[in-house]
């Protein structure tokens, strides 16, 4: 690009911010407020990523080169907080979205007036669950690399009320 950034490195900074603004700062709000009344002294985490080993080269001479990013390098780690469950819940519902267009659930909106045919929104909905994707992966990973079930459940309950309300009105 011609600021000097490649197109990887804006995807992940729109991807990182993207999901700050829906996961950690609803819930910093109330961990502020909670520690301004005292009631909590946590610090506010929102996620750990395995990050590969810096080793020196064998000669010792030269720059540090990476030894072996390993299977999981890179991948984010999730655990049982809440701060994953607003982003569980938003790819969820995009999913949910994106399987009603492609199999033809969603209402046509010439009926109601409109003149669109869902492409937009289709399009929209892709490109949240691409922000989203560290969730996405985490939907279908095991262990530390996988959303636990207890906020993948209460992320599913809370998708499939809003599905269920949203296509009800």
């Amino acid at each position: 690009m011609c600021l000097g950034h490649s197109i990887q490195s804006w995807y992940v900074s729109q991807s990182f911010w993207r999901i700050v603004a829906t996961s950690s700062w609803l819930f910093s709000i109330f961990d502020i407020i909670l520690k301004l009344l005292g009631l909590s002294k946590n610090v506010f985490l929102v996620s750990k990523k395995t990050m590969p080993v810096e080793t020196m080269s064998g000669s010792g001479i030269g720059p540090s080169q990476r030894e072996d990013d390993g299977p999981n390098s890179g991948k984010t780690e999730f655990d049982g907080s809440l701060y994953f469950l607003p982003g569980t819940f938003i790819v969820l519902v995009n999913l949910a979205a994106l399987v009603g267009v492609f199999v033809g659930l969603q209402r046509s909106s010439y009926s109601h007036g409109g003149g669109g045919s869902g492409l937009g929104e289709a399009c929209a909905c892709i490109l949240v669950v691409m922000l989203f994707f560290p969730f996405l992966k985490g939907l279908f990973a095991k262990g530390k690399y996988g959303i636990p079930l207890s906020t993948l459940s209460k992320a599913g309950f809370l998708a499939v009320s809003f599905v269920v309300f949203s296509v009800g009105n």
